[in-house]
């Protein structure tokens, strides 16, 4: 898959302006799909932390790898500044679908600033964060 850089950035700055529970619910209108009510907010974040949480192991292989930024962070070869753009970068590589949901640059973008916010040590050492 090529990686259009400025259309990630892009993705990653728009989402980084929000906090953790919205990026849940930006992530359950993916899952959830056009057409929900307004009054259903609650159940579309549930919906999102739900899909975050289901496809974690999925995620974490990709993110924690040999050749995942979480090695790249530990040899010095990443800054911190750049984990949410890597974090993203190896999400849409190594697993471009979850569930049937083709994962698009929003999706990278909200599931990688969770991860790195979250702490990617703790990620990927497998501790349980929500």
């Amino acid at each position: 898959m090529s990686i259009d850089e400025a259309k990630l950035d892009k993705a990653i700055s728009d989402a980084s302006k929000h906090d953790d529970e919205y990026l849940y619910y930006l992530l359950g209108s993916f899952v959830v799909g056009p057409g929900y009510q307004t009054q259903s907010a609650g159940k579309v974040q549930e919906s999102g932390k739900s899909f975050f949480e289901k496809f974690k192991s999925s995620m974490r292989a990709e993110v924690c790898g040999p050749n995942g930024p979480y090695k790249a962070l530990e040899k010095g070869l990443l800054a911190k500044k750049d984990l949410p753009k890597w974090v993203a970068i190896a999400i849409l590589t190594g697993v471009p679908t979850l569930g049937g949901i083709t994962v698009t640059y929003a999706i990278a973008a909200y599931t990688a600033l969770l991860i790195t916010k979250a702490g990617l040590g703790a990620y990927c050492a497998g501790e349980k964060h929500a």
